[in-house]
């Protein structure tokens, strides 16, 4: 459910790179978006997911800590 509500989050911030047809008249776009708006989502949709199952997990600085080092090593 998390993954879900990542990619709605990022596809509202995501900006058209390239456009292209193929020969099959199939249209592909490339989206990207800036990593730390991806890293701020993920975050807060992460924070979210655990207070709705767990409110302590994420109560103090230091877990916050910890999830920021988790998150900028995916990213």
């Amino acid at each position: 459910q998390v993954s879900e509500q990542v990619a709605d989050e990022t596809l509202n911030g995501s900006r058209q790179k390239d456009i292209w047809i193929s020969p099959s008249s199939d249209l592909y776009v490339l989206v990207f978006m800036d990593r730390d708006e991806v890293k701020r989502v993920v975050r807060s949709q992460v924070v979210t997911r655990f207070k709705e199952e767990d409110a302590e997990m994420f109560g103090d600085e230091k877990s916050g800590s910890e999830l920021d080092r988790e998150i900028d090593s995916l990213f």
